[in-house]
């Protein structure tokens, strides 16, 4: 008995000595960084996890395999140590109960006030800082959560506040997956179409005021989103490479190019399309969906330098006649520089860059005397942001759209030949502000290709746990 009562009294206090040169590792983190210089959590979790794994190998270096049996401390601190995707059979982790009863939430508030040269600047999207004055751009509620073990469940009510009248609309809604085998997810709900870049990002982290040209001309004011169903792959592959396919309804004000149902408005330019006018139509099969192909890379190319690409394709019937169909195609770049010494992201500079044609077979309409054709439209933008200094950045964006075919294109403010350039400096507070500064030059055929100024002023607030933006 005596012969066991050593080894158990050093091994406590070989435990005591542990936990204790723990606790001095976490204390004095914050001494090994200049006076004036406070550590971040995560640098002092790092150095806390190195000087852990420093005291694990001297221990470990005084110990032989047949004589150190493993401890509850090592276990624990292994658990704490090791990564999810490393646990022995491991699945779905499941939240806890504290968080399933407490959602994150969060309130974006979008305020712009705007001038223009002309009364109508003949701005189409959503979120566009139009009429002159005052106007509530967007007021975005976003409610997110896991529902279980298997689902995550993303809620985005939005409301806009324009000349006295509020709007409330239900701008995403949708569940995902949290862990299908094979680094697949599938989405079901109401979101905004992963078709290139821009037309998945809410108003409020575009760097801009005004959405690109050709999205409100081939999808609507907001772009694309519909009820449906996405499945996603993620590549198992040294460099990010995902595929992805999605069906969705293609009716509604934003399908345009598709399933869309004209307004009782005649002076509603989306009456027709292109002097074609629009059939009201029930989905009858997979053809009257939206059908959409998309595949996105991204590698760095230096320590500093990151490049994604990507390429989207979405397909589906129009309205302009009983089997007519609307072909759509895009592509994106995007390049990013960021030093290795940047501070809370600055300075850094940004690329952004995308092309999208369309193909519409129009059917032949006697009631205008339009004739069978295929519409081609073209639309496009590229913009450079540069974080300058900390907290502020300043921009330029080129647009670009025009159409061919169809009836009296250069009067259809919807497909004549269009340009705009948009100069812009921002000003971030905090992450949970921005102050912006926005002037805008345009031209359109069908504003008889005068050029009109604009000027905006944009605030935002948020408050709440808001998720990342897409990189």
């Amino acid at each position: 008995m005596g012969g066991t009562a050593f080894p158990l009294k050093e091994r406590a206090r070989m435990d005591r000595f542990r936990l204790q040169s723990l606790a001095a590792g976490l204390l004095l983190a914050p001494l090994s960084r200049a006076q004036g210089q406070e550590p971040t959590v995560e640098e002092r979790l790092r150095a806390a996890e190195e000087r852990i794994r420093r005291l694990e190998r001297e221990l470990g270096a005084q110990r032989t395999p047949e004589t150190a049996p493993r401890s509850g401390l090592d276990e624990a601190l292994d658990r704490l140590l090791a990564k999810p995707s490393e646990a022995p059979g491991a699945g779905p982790a499941a939240p806890q109960a504290s968080s399933l009863l407490n959602p994150r939430i969060s309130v974006d508030l979008l305020f712009d006030a705007a001038a223009f040269s002309r009364e109508d600047p003949g701005l189409f999207g959503g979120h566009d800082p139009v009429p002159r004055g005052f106007k509530i751009t967007n007021l975005e509620f976003v409610f997110e959560n896991a529902v279980d073990p298997y689902f995550d469940l993303t809620v985005i009510p939005v409301m806009s506040v324009e000349e006295g009248e509020t709007g409330l609309e239900l701008e995403e809604a949708y569940g995902k997956t949290r862990a299908l085998p094979g680094n697949l997810r599938l989405l079901a709900g109401e979101w905004f179409t992963h078709f290139g870049r821009h037309n998945s990002m809410h108003a409020h982290a575009w760097e801009f005021s005004t959405i690109p040209l050709f999205l409100p001309r081939f999808f609507g004011p907001d772009g694309f989103r519909n009820p449906g169903l996405e499945l996603s792959w993620i590549a198992p592959t040294s460099f990010f490479l995902e595929g992805l396919a999605s069906l969705q309804q293609a009716d509604g004000e934003n399908g345009r190019s598709f399933s869309f149902e004209p307004t009782d408005d005649p002076t509603d330019p989306t009456q027709t399309l292109g002097g074609h006018s629009l059939l009201d139509e029930d989905v009858e099969g997979v053809r009257d969906l939206a059908t959409t192909l998309r595949l996105s890379a991204s590698t760095d190319l230096s320590e500093t330098t990151t490049l994604l690409g990507g390429v989207s394709a979405m397909f589906g019937d129009n309205a302009t006649g009983p089997h007519e169909r609307t072909a759509i195609y895009g592509a994106d770049l995007y390049l990013r520089w960021k030093p290795i010494e940047a501070r809370r992201g600055f300075p850094f500079v940004s690329w952004q860059t995308e092309a999208a044609w369309r193909d519409l077979e129009a059917a032949a309409d006697p009631s205008t005397g339009a004739p069978d054709e295929t519409l081609d439209d073209f639309g496009g933008y590229s913009q450079v942001v540069w974080g300058f200094f900390d907290r502020w950045t300043a921009g330029g964006r080129v647009d670009y759209a025009n159409g061919d075919g169809g009836l009296a294109r250069s009067d259809d403010p919807l497909r004549d030949r269009r340009a705009r350039g948009a100069l812009a400096l921002t000003w971030y507070p905090t992450e949970f502000s921005k102050l912006r500064f926005e002037y805008g030059l345009d031209r359109a055929a069908h504003l008889d290709d005068r050029l009109v100024s604009s000027f905006v002023l944009q605030l935002e607030f948020l408050i709440g746990t808001h998720a990342a933006h897409k990189f």
